[in-house]
């Protein structure tokens, strides 16, 4: 069985709806795979079977200008396409358990820190590449908030006052404050002279089969984000490693570094515990006084 035609065939299947991948999805496992079908070559599908845990293993190595992220990400294609050819019965079950993957960890984890790093040019460019007002402004607020998606998606426009202050369901169903800052809160009024006021949510769908619905769901911040990402001039490596809870992290560096607090940090994304904050913290800050109207990322 041709390799690259199987290959082209499962590729093709990330386009059907029913599979709901982002064209992000395809892109990436497109370039993925295609770094592993390049490298060895293979003409027949049935080649797979003699790939050994050492030969895959020195592919992935040899992917030297990618991060160990970048890495795991090929890995895990590699691995849904195996587990594809397998289901499709292209491929010996029993055999490829005993030669390509074998159970054995390719590469360490790679450090949180590392993949959530952002730094402020980059947050300017995806914010730079935003066309709405509603993209705008929800990318502020997550910045500026450090707000889940879920959290996000929750949020009713009555709900926030004439000072910029509301309340929102957290994890664990929390309600929990937020506030705010001067800078944000003029983005808001901006986007507030755009919005539908027949929708009581404060972030809705304005395209496609979902543009009747009364609010986003987690999933479609998620992907709008995604969608933004690829119209930056970030490469291709760095789009995939940016997500909701990237600007999360933003938030609480931001907040660490302008007021030397990892405990206002800690209660302004109200973790139950400052070692999960310390996850964030950079050992150059010391500890002092902190609020969340303080923060400025120079957005608009």
């Amino acid at each position: 069985m041709n390799a690259k035609i199987v290959l082209e065939k499962y590729l093709e299947n990330f386009k059907n709806p029913i599979l709901n991948k982002s064209p992000l999805t395809h892109r990436v496992y497109e370039r993925d795979l295609g770094k592993f079908y390049e490298h060895f070559k293979f003409s027949e599908i049935s080649e797979i079977e003699n790939i050994s845990k050492e030969q895959f293993r020195d592919f992935i190595f040899s992917l030297a200008t990618l991060s160990n992220e970048s890495k795991n990400g090929v890995i895990r294609a590699v691995s849904a396409f195996v587990n594809f050819l397998k289901n499709e019965d292209c491929i010996s079950s029993e055999k490829i358990s005993t030669t390509m993957f074998g159970g054995k960890r390719y590469l360490p984890k790679t450090e949180k820190k590392e993949k959530l790093q952002l730094n402020d040019a980059e947050i300017h460019e995806i914010y730079r590449a935003c066309e709405t007002a509603q993209e705008k402004f929800m990318i502020a607020l997550m910045i500026y908030t450090g707000l889940r998606e879920s959290s996000v998606a929750s949020i009713k426009i009555a709900d926030i006052d004439e000072t910029g202050y509301f309340k929102v369901r957290a994890k664990g169903n929390k309600l929990v404050p937020i506030k705010m800052s001067p800078s944000l809160y003029a983005l808001f009024i901006e986007y507030k002279k755009t919005h539908d006021n027949k929708k009581e949510y404060l972030f809705y769908p304005t395209i496609g089969r979902g543009a009747k619905n009364e609010k986003m769901s987690p999933k479609t911040v998620y992907e709008r984000v995604k969608s933004i990402l690829s119209r930056t001039l970030l490469t291709d490596e760095r789009q995939s490693e940016i997500t909701p809870h990237t600007f999360r992290h933003a938030f609480v560096t931001k907040i660490i570094s302008t007021t030397k607090s990892v405990e206002s940090a800690r209660q302004a994304v109200h973790h139950s515990s400052i070692a999960t904050t310390n996850m964030y913290n950079d050992d150059r800050f010391g500890l002092g006084m902190t609020a969340m109207e303080a923060i400025d990322f120079n957005l608009g």
